[in-house]
Formats: C-alpha cells, sequence, structure tokens
C-alpha cells in the first residue's frame, strides 16, 4: 500500500507539471511548454524524500517475492545481445549499458558520479527486480540534482515557427528510457510532415527475447516471468 500511495503521488506530481498523467506532453523542440515552479520542486523534493525512507522496505519485499524463482528464466548474455535487449533486462544477463552515461546527452555529462549502472551475471528473474530496483536510489540521486539546473528565472524553449520542417535527411536518435533504449528514425523529404518516422522500442525486445527464457518453465511460474521482462503492450507493435 505505501508503494501504491508513492505511485500516486507521483503520477498527480507528473500531471500538476505536465496535465497528463500518462502522456507527460511537457517536452518541445528546443525545451519545456511552460516552466516548472518552485512549488513544484519543493513537493518532488519532499516526495523523493519519502521515497528514499522507503526504499529498504522495497527492495526487501522485493527480495522476497522473487526468492523463490532464483534459476527460472534464463536469459543468458548471448541471447540478450541477440535480440538487442537492453535497460535493466540487458543488465541483468551481463550487459554494462546506459546511454545517459555512455553518450552523455542533455545534461548526463555533467551528472556522470551519479550515473551508477549495476549489472548481473546472473540473468534470472530475482536478477531482473534487482536491477529495476537498484536504479531507484540512482533516480533520487539525479532528479535531486538536477533541481538546483531549474531553480530560478531563464529561457525555457526557443523561438520557432509555426510549422517546423526538418531539411532533407535521415536521421536516427536514441535515448535511454526505464525500459531500455528507445530508438527514433526519421526520414524527411523537406515537408512539413515526416517521410517515415520508425521507433526502436525495448518492450520489442524484451518479449522476443522471453521466448528463450520460459521454455521449460512450469506453467505455475510463467505469470511471475513474463512480468519479469517488464513489457508495454502498446510499444510492442511496432
Amino acid at each position: 500500500l505505501p508503494l501504491l500511495q508513492l505511485r500516486e503521488r507521483f503520477l498527480t506530481l507528473q500531471e500538476m507539471a505536465s496535465g497528463g498523467r500518462v502522456h507527460p506532453m511537457i517536452n518541445r523542440i528546443g525545451g519545456l511548454a511552460h516552466p516548472i515552479t518552485a512549488p513544484w520542486l519543493t513537493e518532488l523534493a519532499i516526495l523523493t524524500n519519502d521515497l528514499s525512507t522507503q526504499l529498504p522496505a522495497i527492495t526487501e519485499a522485493t527480495e522476497v517475492a522473487t526468492a523463490p524463482f532464483a534459476g527460472r528464466a534464463v536469459l543468458t548474455r548471448t541471447n540478450a545481445i541477440t535480440y538487442g535487449v537492453t535497460g535493466p533486462v540487458g543488465r541483468a544477463s551481463g550487459l554494462d549499458l546506459d546511454l545517459r552515461r555512455d553518450e552523455n546527452y542533455l545534461a548526463y555529462g555533467d551528472l556522470a558520479e551519479l550515473l551508477i549502472v549495476p549489472t548481473s551475471a546472473d540473468g534470472d528473474l530475482p536478477a531482473r527486480y534487482r536491477m529495476l530496483i537498484e536504479q531507484l536510489p540512482v533516480s533520487i540521486n539525479l532528479m535531486t540534482a538536477c533541481t538546483e539546473f531549474v531553480l530560478g528565472d531563464g529561457a525555457i524553449n526557443v523561438p520557432l515557427p509555426k510549422v517546423v520542417k526538418v531539411p532533407e535527411s535521415t536521421s536516427y536518435g536514441q535515448v535511454e528510457g526505464p525500459l531500455g533504449v528507445s530508438g527514433y528514425l526519421l526520414v524527411s523529404i523537406g515537408e512539413k510532415s515526416p517521410w517515415r518516422l520508425k521507433l526502436r522500442t525495448p518492450s520489442l525486445s524484451n518479449v522476443q527475447a522471453m521466448a528463450t527464457a520460459v521454455v521449460g518453465l512450469p506453467m505455475s511460474d510463467l505469470g511471475a516471468a513474463l512480468m519479469s521482462f517488464f513489457f508495454v503492450v502498446g510499444d510492442i507493435d511496432r
């Protein structure tokens, strides 16, 4: 119950900043739609502190719940590479990859000392949850540090024309998302709409790799195994 309450508070805070609980549409080309306020940042600090207080209990509860599945639903490092698995699922199989650290985009270069990337060689169900949980203190530290960057007045975006036309080109960009690498292929022919936009989602890779890890599992373990691959259904159909 305390964890669900924390989740609800985070969603409410997201809604306060962006107007959306599911899709936080606050990002714009060159910045943000509107400023983040000081009261909002104060509430964020309170919330991250409360989450830090709950971390030991969250960690213990996760370990107890996943311990019976030790050695189950193993995804090998080789298969993780074959299917392009990234994020906590990939790190649980020994892949030391985090674009925030490795490519230093946005402000992550200034936060390098906080970007601790846990990995495991186990590749099993408990390892995947462990990698997810071990990202919580990292995220808390990043949010706390970023608060200092956004305090005070200053520009939050850049002037843009009413219609933005991307020059004729083919571009690919990628970022580190909560579940892994999210990539975006954009092909422009110089018009106001892209000629092609293709997304590379971590969910699709996770689901494909799952097929190799659940072979031979008893049906009673299947539900827990599926949940440990951390996917969003809407991200699979690509």
